[in-house]
């Protein structure tokens, strides 16, 4: 049997539209190229929130530690948040308004 030029082009033709369709099937599908990006643009931003959360963790550990550790730095917190004054230490309340 002998294989005449339109069959050779018909083949080069279908095989061509059969790669082209492939080839789209990887850049555009579900497992594709545009979803490998959009995969990697999330671990980006994941990763940006990680590094945030550990920065705030390493903050709040040195805070536990001073307060465990740092007497003074105790006290400063007691009279910055529950308002306590010391034995030497007189507080002067001034009262505005109209006479």
């Amino acid at each position: 049997m002998m294989l005449r030029p339109f069959h050779i082009k018909l083949g080069l033709v279908s095989g061509t539209l059969i790669l082209v369709a492939y080839c789209g099937g990887i850049v555009l599908g579900n497992h594709g190229l545009l979803d490998l990006n959009r995969k990697r643009q999330h671990l980006k931003t994941i990763q940006a929130e990680n590094r945030t959360i550990e920065k705030g963790n390493l903050m709040l550990y040195r805070r536990v530690d001073r307060l465990k550790n740092d007497p003074e730095y105790l006290e400063f917190i007691i009279r910055q948040e529950l308002s306590v004054i010391g034995e030497d230490q007189i507080v002067f309340k001034f009262e505005t308004g109209n006479p």
